[in-house]
């Protein structure tokens, strides 16, 4: 049995320019074969953090451009892809000064033993 499932959200932001909140409404239809209501709002949201993800990969690592085909080639560069967002992910975490993940991927390939060695003393703990 198919089914079609409506996703309603609400955002609400500040306007940069004028201070005050923005409310954003937003309706997402999908097609889908789930019967109950509880799978498909988790699918829905799961959906939407694997996007996330992806969006991710692809803003910092240029990942969409990738042409790697030749044996796990691809698979094993999705992992190492993976393991270094998650690296700069704490080391977004760590840092007092709110950064893009972007801009410390620049920061630790200028100074890779500064950054590195205090990621790594957070993970000893």
């Amino acid at each position: 049995m198919e089914t079609i499932g409506l996703v309603h959200k609400t955002i609400t932001k500040i306007d940069p320019k004028t201070g005050t909140p923005i409310t954003v409404y937003e309706d997402r239809y999908y097609i889908s074969s789930l019967e109950s209501i509880t799978d498909f709002s988790r699918a829905a949201r799961n959906h939407w953090q694997v996007e996330s993800l992806h969006w991710q990969l692809d803003y910092t690592f240029h990942d969409d451009q990738n042409k790697t085909t030749v044996g796990n080639g691809a698979e094993g560069l999705q992992i190492f892809k993976k393991i270094a967002l998650n690296i700069l992910k704490i080391a977004q975490a760590v840092n007092p000064k709110r950064i893009s993940v972007r801009k410390l991927r620049f920061m630790l390939a200028l100074s890779y033993e500064d950054m590195i060695s205090s990621i790594l003393r957070l993970l000893e703990d």
